[in-house]
């Protein structure tokens, strides 16, 4: 009987290289722990006890429920089961295996739940956005001048989420630039916050923005815009603007290498306010 390997392999069948495979493991797991949805629930948790059991159980349920695709997929390989395409695996398998009126039910949830993701994460990106950008930029603003705000940066963000999904040519590529993008910088400033008291306000920013900018390059983003508007422009610029191997990585190794940096130079006095308490990330509980 044929048994189950483990390849690394990439999604063309090519052997995946050492930095692709360290990359593949940290983007679910580092991307997870600042996922909005899972900071949103525990900052608004009632009390610290509550936020950590949440965070217990949530776990648990991470687990359980991520299982279930894997599970589908043993059992469709064990069967014999090939997909035209990887994208569209598990609708295929259901469609085989299931009556048609279970087909629409379970492609009917399924869309419903990645809709609901994208609600959550557009609403949250406004609010996000609003609480630390715009009230602080302009504290007298009157609130219907803010909820305009927080309804433009909404329609942005449905834009650029839009321009992402369309350029994207897998599902599997789509997650990892959603959940590495930016990440790397804030997953730095949160762990080392609630860890130690080293670093404040200007180290966690610098990572943060250290981090941005090294996925920014390291996801080819700088190509990628410019094939947006000239194909050949893109095809023509270096290397190095189409992304690198272990580019969450090398983003998050850069967002530690300036907290630290910086965090060193603030707890010396040469930069910042001493007097600051350490740096935390300020997120609205929704």
């Amino acid at each position: 009987a044929e048994q189950l390997q483990w390849r690394l392999t990439e999604e063309d069948g090519t052997k995946e290289s050492w930095l692709s495979t360290i990359d593949a493991w940290m983007i679910p797991i580092v991307g997870s722990l600042v996922a909005q949805e899972a900071i949103s629930r525990f900052l608004g948790a009632k009390s610290a006890s509550v936020a950590r059991m949440g965070c217990y159980l949530a776990s648990g349920l991470y687990l359980v429920l991520g299982a279930i695709p894997l599970v589908i997929g043993l059992l469709g390989h064990a069967a014999g089961f090939e997909a035209e395409s990887t994208d569209s695996y598990l609708p295929e398998l259901a469609r085989q295996y299931l009556s048609p009126l279970m087909y629409t039910v379970l492609m009917g949830a399924l869309v419903s739940a990645i809709l609901s993701t994208v609600d959550t994460t557009l609403l949250a990106v406004s609010a996000i956005a609003s609480r630390n950008l715009v009230e602080r930029v302009a504290r007298n603003l009157p609130e219907p001048r803010k909820l305009l705000f927080g309804r433009s940066l909404t329609l942005l963000a449905g834009l650029f989420a839009y321009a992402i999904a369309a350029s994207g040519e897998t599902i599997k590529g789509l997650v990892e630039i959603a959940s590495s993008f930016g990440s790397a910088g804030i997953a730095v400033a949160l762990l080392i916050g609630l860890h130690s008291k080293f670093g404040r306000e200007m180290a966690a920013l610098g990572a943060m923005v250290a981090g941005a900018l090294a996925s920014f390059f390291g996801e080819g983003m700088p190509a990628w815009f410019a094939s947006l508007f000239d194909e050949g422009a893109s095809a023509s610029m270096p290397g190095w603007t189409h992304g690198y191997e272990g580019s969450y990585l090398f983003a998050v190794l850069a967002a530690l290498a300036v907290y630290l940096v910086i965090g060193g130079l603030e707890s010396r006095g040469l930069i910042g306010d001493r007097k600051k308490s350490p740096a935390a990330i300020d997120a609205p509980g929704l």
